[in-house]
């Protein structure tokens, strides 16, 4: 079931070892943004977290998206895809932007897989982008 992040949720996901470094790290940064949470009704664990976050660089509006995703999700993320790929185009009209840019660690496929599900384009690579490890730029501007 998707349901309204709650405080601490972010800490709760049980992620896939490439993303253990960057969770540990900044899963307090979901508590300061609203967003969403993926939670198996059945159990009560939560498999993923999802959220973005408005800013204006150089002029110019964009959504900066954030994802953390459970190793146990497994057919669970085909509900959150579906609810996420309509949510973001109403969040963007909400939010007055008109892209949102996510970042995916390069070489992490699954990150990469729900990008492109979630009707983002591969836009490039930022080196060295968290601790020195090059990341994909995806973004998806508006319909």
């Amino acid at each position: 079931m998707i349901r309204a992040y709650c405080a601490g949720d972010a800490k709760r996901v049980l992620v896939q070892e490439a993303q253990a470094a960057e969770a540990a790290e900044f899963a307090w940064c979901f508590d300061e943004m609203a967003g969403y949470s993926l939670v198996d009704d059945k159990t009560g664990e939560v498999l993923g977290v999802f959220s973005y976050q408005a800013e204006v660089n150089g002029g110019e509006k964009k959504a900066l998206c954030y994802a953390l995703f459970s190793k146990n999700s497994g057919r669970k993320m085909l509900e959150a895809v579906r609810f996420l790929q309509k949510e973001i185009g109403v969040k963007m009209k909400e939010l007055g932007v008109d892209c949102v840019m996510m970042t995916v660690k390069k070489g992490f496929e699954p990150g990469v897989r729900l990008a492109l599900a979630l009707g983002f384009k591969a836009k490039g690579v930022c080196p060295a982008f968290y601790k020195g490890i090059d990341y994909q730029i995806f973004e998806r501007s508006r319909i």
